[in-house]
């Protein structure tokens, strides 16, 4: 009777994830392959890559040329051998505040965006894989901020507290989680039922192994598209507030600023004063979204695993 008994199944015959939690390193060398087909992702991730390097060295890149300098006989000048760029109504050199703007412009992206991560991908987390009370609480506190204008929130702590950079990564960073947490929960609610995420309960499993081990890296597919859309969306946004005067001020160089001094000078026929500045930041936004379209590609544990 024995021999008759059915075989007692092995780790092997435990269900697996879609992607494996103790591969790290052959799944990092798979999603760079594939990220690595996609040529327009590429191409944006080397046109980002000069971008934050122009930032870095800023003022290499510049010609050690100060972007705050006066020079009124200089005002209003086309591009030129001198100013590559043009000159703004003080004389400035826009080449070197386009350059200079960069460092600011981009970090706005990249900080407020780990902030909302941060705080989305925890939130989204708890919610989506307790449930019940606490997956109540957790998204009525998130409809709640959902419910307050970002915008209306940003004017009044400049009203109260000044205008910083600080503020605005603060600002963004918190209000921009809602839509992670929204999606990391959606994400936790259709895979924490899987064989897999039973398998590892059933192994003795504690919680937080099974949320950051186990589900976390199955759902980061659609969380990473959502953070590079959040960091082109920040960047507009400080642009924004930039161009309607709320921002950081004047002489801060930033591409917000720069766009906002241009606006009266572009019907008099100064074309380039708001056509740079916008065009760097047309090419930042476009290779981020380029770069988030490769990263879904990549990171898709459905693709993986076929």
């Amino acid at each position: 009777m024995a021999a008759l008994r059915e075989p007692t199944p092995g780790p092997e015959a435990a269900p697996r994830p879609l992607v494996a939690a103790d591969d790290a390193a052959p799944r990092r060398s798979l999603f760079w392959r594939r990220f690595r087909r996609d040529r327009l992702a590429m191409a944006g991730l080397g046109m980002l890559t000069l971008l934050y390097l122009m930032a870095i060295f800023a003022p290499v890149i510049s010609g050690h040329v100060d972007p705050n300098k006066l020079n009124l006989l200089d005002a209003l000048q086309g591009p030129s051998a001198a100013h590559i760029m043009g000159t703004d109504e003080y004389g400035r050199d826009i080449w070197a505040r386009i350059v200079y703007g960069a460092r600011i412009s981009l970090s706005v992206g990249l900080i407020s965006v780990s902030i909302a991560l941060t705080i989305g991908i925890a939130i989204g987390s708890l919610a989506g894989y307790f449930g019940g009370f606490v997956d109540a609480l957790l998204m009525r506190f998130t409809d709640a901020v959902l419910a307050f204008p970002i915008l209306f929130i940003l004017i009044t702590v400049v009203a109260v507290v000044g205008p910083s950079l600080f503020n605005i990564f603060a600002v963004i960073g918190l209000t921009a989680w809602p839509g992670i947490a929204r999606l990391v929960r959606g994400q936790f609610l259709s895979l924490r039922e899987r064989d897999f995420v039973e398998s590892a309960r059933a192994a003795g499993a504690r919680p937080w192994r099974v949320i950051f081990r186990h589900i976390l890296p199955n759902a980061v597919a659609p969380v990473i598209v959502a953070a590079t859309l959040g960091v082109a969306g920040a960047m507009l946004f400080e642009a924004a507030l930039d161009f309607l005067g709320v921002g950081l001020q004047p002489p801060t160089a930033t591409w917000g600023t720069i766009l906002n001094a241009g606006q009266g000078y572009v019907l008099a026929g100064d074309w380039w004063f708001t056509f740079f500045p916008g065009l760097f930041l047309v090419l930042a936004i476009l290779s981020i979204n380029a770069i988030g379209d490769g990263l879904q590609e990549a990171f898709n544990p459905r693709a993986l695993r076929r």
